[in-house]
């Protein structure tokens, strides 16, 4: 390179790229020796910036890998902050402005001006202790100067430093599709250690008009979660955990601040986390409402999810007749006798899934696992419009079983929809890497559920198809239907799942025959030291919970899950306990409706 700086013989090429791969790359290049040295490493790019660019991303991508590797080289405690921002715009071409900043030894004014000259670096010593050429800046110079721009420094000796430098790209013809914008205004509390983090973040985020509070600790988020609320914001959206917090278990503290109740049952938590940390996915695997940001940060990301986050709030805290606008009663009608594979392996949430598509006027099949569906898809594999494929399920997962259909000849562009607990970014990127085309949140939701089926199915002539026999109502008599039971939130399960109230009445019932002991199941099990088992029973008891709106059951089933997956004999029994204090209202309310009482 340098050989054809002195020759005029370096030439920038113009093709289309997306500068977030770009960063991408970057940062996967000085993460490892970043999270070595225990620095934090960001990357802000200003909501304003255009990605789809036209330009030499090989070259870009030098520069700023030359600045960010000098960057954590010459950095012993702190931070790199990476960003890019809006110079100046046209029709058809743009002026980026990109900065590295560091928290390292800095440059004294002395030297600054021959930096960018060959083969000078601060002093003697420095060549001494970190080694290098003095080329990369000199490189970086003339790179800058090919496409445009300029590149200038400013530092202080042990107060770090910013290289800065513009570039000149063109504009592709479409642009990357922008974040959503939420209805109410987005509150974020972040917990983290790093004053760093603390202060970046915060000053970042606002530019997505968000509201960022900090606290340095899990016991300083307790008081702090209380001066939000009194200070008058209505709720908080997102809890920010960054997992460098010094001797605190991010999973644990995260759900007692949940199970607290004061943020409220919408708040998601995010993890902020490293490579060394990826335990921490399974530990909170069956956590509802819990997703992962891998360091290092990358803003513009990180905010998008955030705001998808208090969108879907915004939704869910919405009057019931405006969540239902996209009613079971506007299925369209070019799909009335549409045949959907249910594959569910709970009794409960096959019952409920029937009874929401059935009264959509769909015709419904059900397997009990992956295996099964790809069984029943491969005998048949005209008969079906959709597949609606829970993801956890024995013999063969959800994953596993969409892989297999799609390599099935013609069903390459059958819908298959994915029913999970699991309603995060990464769980829906991992749907749909296994060939899947939506993603769908449990329990159930009436609304939802028919939106998505009225989005993927295709019309076609079904007056040929044979129709499944009408759906049957499990025997037994139930008594009418209170408005109060206790241990289950009545109106949230009629309104969520649009049933009548007599059905849900034989919901109830059905739990109450088939599951009545299930507590002595459980502990029988624990008993038995098989902690496989009681995760399997807790498991099937958080969906049927869920399912059924019994929020405390569901929740205790989760912890109780959670803790004999991860060998937790010191807390299991104080968790199980709680699940039996739970479960014995929601029994004794399934029992009066059945009329065992």
């Amino acid at each position: 390179d340098i050989s054809k700086i002195e020759t005029g013989k370096l030439e920038l090429e113009a093709a289309p790229f997306d500068l977030n791969e770009t960063l991408s790359g970057v940062s996967t290049m000085v993460a490892t020796e970043a999270e070595r040295k225990k620095l934090d490493l960001f990357f802000v790019t200003a909501p304003d910036v255009p990605t789809l660019l036209v330009g030499d991303t090989l070259h870009l991508g030098q520069v700023l890998l030359n600045l960010a590797n000098n960057a954590v080289k010459f950095t012993e405690v702190g931070s790199i902050v990476l960003r890019a921002w809006v110079e100046e715009r046209q029709s058809d071409s743009v002026t980026l402005g990109f900065s590295v900043t560091d928290t390292g030894i800095g440059v004294s004014k002395e030297v600054q001006s021959g930096l960018f000259e060959p083969f000078v670096q601060a002093d003697g010593s420095t060549t001494r202790k970190y080694g290098g050429s003095g080329l990369g800046l000199v490189i970086s110079r003339r790179i800058v100067e090919l496409m445009g721009g300029s590149i200038a420094l400013e530092s202080e000796p042990g107060k770090g430093s910013t290289f800065s430098f513009t570039a000149a790209f063109g504009l592709q013809p479409v642009e990357a599709p922008r974040p959503p914008v939420p209805k109410t205004a987005t509150n974020v509390l972040l917990i983290s250690s790093s004053r760093e983090t603390r202060q970046i973040l915060p000053e970042t985020l606002a530019a997505w008009s968000m509201t960022v509070h900090c606290a340095t600790s899990a016991s300083a988020a307790e008081s702090e979660i209380d001066r939000i609320l009194t200070g008058g914001a209505q709720r908080i959206d997102v809890l920010l955990f960054d997992c460098k917090v010094q001797g605190t278990n991010c999973v644990d503290a995260a759900r007692k601040m949940r199970d607290s109740g004061k943020l409220g049952p919408a708040a998601t938590v995010f993890m902020l986390h490293s490579q060394h940390h990826e335990d921490l996915r399974s530990r909170a695997e069956d956590m509802d409402r819990c997703g992962f940001v891998a360091k290092p940060v990358h803003v513009q990301a990180l905010a998008n999810v955030i705001l998808e986050t208090a969108c879907r709030q915004d939704v869910e805290a919405a009057a019931p007749a405006e969540r239902a606008a996209p009613s079971m009663n506007q299925l369209r009608p070019a799909l009335a006798g549409a045949r959907i594979l249910l594959v569910e392996d709970n009794e409960i949430n096959q019952e409920v899934s029937q009874a929401v598509l059935k009264r959509a006027g769909l015709l419904v099949e059900t397997a009990n696992n992956g295996r099964e569906a790809v069984d029943t898809v491969t005998a048949a594999p005209t008969r079906f419009d959709a597949v609606l494929m829970d993801v956890q399920m024995p013999e063969m997962d959800g994953l596993q079983a969409t892989r297999a259909i799609r390599e099935i000849p013609g069903l390459a562009e059958l819908p298959i929809i994915a029913m999970t607990a699991h309603a995060f970014a990464e769980q829906r990127r991992d749907c749909l890497e296994a060939g899947m085309d939506d993603h769908i949140p449990k329990p159930v939701e009436a609304a939802r559920l028919v939106a998505a089926l009225n989005k993927w199915i295709k019309p076609r002539d079904r007056s040929s198809d044979d129709r499944s026999p009408a759906a049957r109502a499990p025997d037994g008599d139930v008594n009418v239907l209170p408005d109060n039971l206790p241990g289950i939130d009545v109106a949230d399960a009629l309104d969520r799942l649009d049933v009548t109230r007599e059905f849900f009445g034989i919901l109830l019932g059905k739990f109450h025959h088939k599951h009545h002991g299930v507590g002595a199941e459980i502990a029988e099990a624990f008993a038995r030291d098989d902690l496989r088992r009681v995760q399997e029973i807790a498991h099937l008891l958080k969906g049927m919970a869920g399912n059924l709106s019994a929020h405390e059951l569901s929740a205790a089933a989760e912890r109780v899950e959670t803790a004999a997956r991860e060998e937790d004999g010191e807390h299991l029994p104080e968790l199980l306990r709680h699940l039996q204090t739970a479960l014995v209202p929601v029994l004794e309310s399934a029992s009066r409706i059945a009329g065992d009482s």
